[in-house]
């Protein structure tokens, strides 16, 4: 029966009900609007509407085509007959929530008022023509005069205005969660709408997630929400890009409900924010009740939300740009301390050199004396030279090894859990005993997690933990917490040592494996974190620092995995005896070459000397050794040039470089240039012995091929 009523309704009819339904578009339109019925006498018509001449105080049922000229009155009958009889196709009256408009044909008419014209739009009510729409278009800007244009223009002035304010808060900050906030409470209070939800694509670009919510009730359940593209009215308009307003939503088809949430009488605009023509995001408004969304607010919703994206993305180019900045903050700090420890490195490895030469005649001249004391007093004391010597060039060494790569270190899988384990049982009488006898407790605890192992030096990395231990035992001196973590994380086997000490601030934190630098005033050398990181560039590992004043320390060290299992540590075996070689020795320093020379001789060797590399060539063509000890830095002729000159001469005479330099040189690269073992400086008698013995077992290996 409502279908049969809604069918007979009349033209006149339909025609109210939509002015009704549509008065405050007429209203607010940009262009002053008019409905005509089908008769041709105006229905109803905006405030500005132009007045044809001798028209009442109300434009309803005055003939529209009065005041034009008979030709153009003759084309608005034939316009009218047209559209009566269905021949063209025009617009839908919206006669309730959620009607559409489909945009139809349309007539120009030239106006009896100089410099205004007016665009004809046919009606359809229920399927069937009901009038049309008459909106008058300014040809001239002075053709629209009086209150109503006033009125207008003060209305789009406050609006833009609005809007303005609006994105000058917006855009106020470049903090990306800052803005976003912004967005919602700038977006509520514009449009004067209760609740408003800012969505966001996620990375897969098919998923809306909320990410700021102004909702009176049931905000997890909004912020729990995910919309896939063209899930409900928002994912409707992400995937369409373009906004929407929708009165009475829950009786649209495209409507979804929020899970946990009551039904209710909701108005919805969404408006998406478009970012390089693709949509990132939407902007939803709601009302509720009665009260729905007017075009202007779509118009300023979305005028907005094109702001808004402007100011996301500038958020976004802001925190690429942080970051990139930061990144390279980090890297110009890296290339500082690389380029401090290089220049240090070169000013050490001179100083390093000299020390060497004089510890290698200290030390030989001492364990010469050692090998013929009787007296038990001389004995002692010799030795305590003896050890003097080695902790002498034990610091040299540690002096170099910071900035310097050794090559004498053999590379072997670790089991990291258990160097771990060996420092922590190594440091108990710092960390335990010692902090007792203070009064205070220092508890340890381990949780080792790491199942792969790494490639290096078990021992330089017992030093690299030990010196992190214990200084981490020198930043509680009240006592506190440490706790020793490992781990595998992806490609990479983590440790930590963490406190809960004292804590650094940034500076101390920037400088913290700078040479020489300290916070223990005369009771640290500050060598001992410059050496940690000395060794683990070497094992191509990264250590970072994290600390706060008062808050402790975090050091956290990336590792390498090694791809063989750990390998079982072997002791060292005595060098063999050795028969008489012929042996010349070289070297420009007279004292080290006396020690060097009387060496070899208590281990029965034929020794022969040359002062400096010219004699020492000299030498080698008159005698022909079998066997040349050479020092490298010597002035005008150094050990490299001694050696090819050695090998030119005799291929089979074997050469050793003795050089201060000997842990940082390759061994290979060595080789390539004639030099067959290296002999590091300060040497013991062992290590002179050992090396004889492997010199002698390489010649006859030689000679055997």
């Amino acid at each position: 029966m409502e279908e049969r009523e809604a069918q007979g309704r009349t033209a006149t009819d339909v025609l109210r009900a939509a002015a009704h339904s549509c008065r405050c578009l007429l209203d607010r339109s940009p262009f002053p609007l008019a409905y005509v019925g089908l008769d041709g006498r105006i229905f109803y018509a905006s405030p500005d509407f132009p007045r044809p001449p001798d028209s009442p105080a109300s434009l309803d049922g005055v003939e529209f085509d009065r005041g034009f000229p008979p030709a153009e009155r003759q084309r608005i009958a034939r316009f009218l007959e047209s559209c009566a009889r269905g021949e063209v196709r025009g617009m839908a009256l919206p006669e309730g929530p959620g009607a559409v408009v489909e945009v139809g044909f349309c007539d120009v008419i030239e106006s009896w008022l100089p410099g205004i014209s007016f665009r004809l739009y046919p009606l359809r009510g229920s399927g069937e023509p009901v009038g049309i729409m008459a909106r008058a278009i300014p040809t001239d800007s002075s053709a629209f005069t009086g209150p109503q244009l006033a009125q207008r223009e003060h209305r789009q002035r406050e609006r833009l205005a609005a809007v303005l304010e609006a994105s000058r808060g917006i855009s106020s900050s470049l903090e990306r969660d800052v803005i976003l906030e912004s967005i919602v409470t700038r977006a509520r209070d514009l449009v004067e709408a209760p609740e408003a939800v800012l969505f966001l694509m996620e990375p897969d670009g098919r998923t809306l997630r909320p990410v700021v919510a102004r909702v009176e009730d049931f905000l997890d359940e909004v912020m729990a929400l995910r919309l896939r593209l063209g899930e409900g009215i928002v994912g409707w308009v992400a995937r369409a890009g373009r906004a929407e307003m929708v009165n009475h939503a829950e009786n649209d088809p495209r409507s979804m409900q929020v899970p946990g949430t009551p039904v209710e009488s909701t108005s919805l605009l969404a408006a998406p924010l478009v970012i390089k023509d693709q949509v990132a995001g939407v902007l939803a408004l709601s009302r509720f009740g009665d009260e729905g969304f007017e075009p202007d607010d779509l118009e300023l919703a979305t005028i907005l939300a094109a702001h808004c994206s402007v100011a996301i993305e500038n958020a976004r180019l802001y925190e690429d740009l942080r970051a990139t900045v930061n990144e390279l903050r980090t890297t110009q700090g890296q290339l500082v301390q690389s380029a401090k420890l290089n220049a240090l490195g070169e000013m050490a490895g001179g100083v390093a050199h000299d020390f060497n030469n004089i510890l290698t005649a200290i030390l030989g001249r001492t364990q010469l004396l050692l090998r013929g004391a009787a007296d038990p007093d001389l004995r002692q004391a010799l030795t305590v030279i003896e050890q003097t010597a080695l902790d002498g060039a034990h610091t040299v060494r540690r002096i170099q090894e910071f900035t310097r790569v050794r090559h004498d270190e053999a590379a072997e899988s670790v089991d990291l859990n258990e160097v771990l384990v060996q420092v922590v049982e190594l440091t108990r009488s710092s960390w335990q005993a010692q902090a007792k006898a203070r009064g205070v407790s220092i508890q340890v605890d381990m949780d080792l997690r790491a199942l792969r192992p790494v490639l290096g030096s078990a021992p330089e990395l017992r030093e690299v933990f030990t010196n992190l231990l214990l200084n981490a035992v020198d930043a509680m001196p009240r006592g506190g917490r440490i706790r020793i973590e490992s781990a595998d994380s992806g490609d990479r086997v983590l440790a930590r040592v963490v406190d809960t000490g004292v804590g650094m601030d940034e500076e101390t934190r920037a400088r913290v494996f700078d040479p020489f630098f300290t916070t223990k005033a005369e009771k640290g050398t500050g060598l001992g974190l410059s050496v940690a990181y000395g060794i683990l560039r070497r094992h191509h590992a990264d250590i970072e620092v994290e600390s706060e004043p008062g808050r402790g320390a975090t050091f956290t060290l990336s590792f390498p995995p090694a791809r063989i299992s750990p390998a079982k540590s072997r002791g060292p075996q005595a060098p063999p005896a050795v028969g008489a070689q012929t042996v010349l020795c070289v070297d420009d320093e007279v004292p080290v070459l006396e020690v060097l020379a009387e060496l070899l001789e208590a281990l029965g060797q034929k020794v022969d000397c040359a002062i400096g590399g010219k004699a020492g060539i000299d030498a080698a063509r008159r005698m022909r050794p079998q066997l040349v000890f050479t020092d490298l830095g010597m002035p005008e002729v150094n050990g490299w040039e001694v050696a090819r000159a050695v090998k030119e001469q005799d291929p089979d005479a074997l050469v050793v470089l003795v050089t201060g330099w000997g842990v940082q040189i390759e061994a290979d690269a060595a080789r390539l240039r004639g030099v067959d073992l290296i002999l590091p400086k300060p040497y013991t008698v062992e290590e002179v012995q050992r090396v004889l013995a492997t010199a002698v077992e390489l010649g006859r290996r030689d000679r055997a091929a």
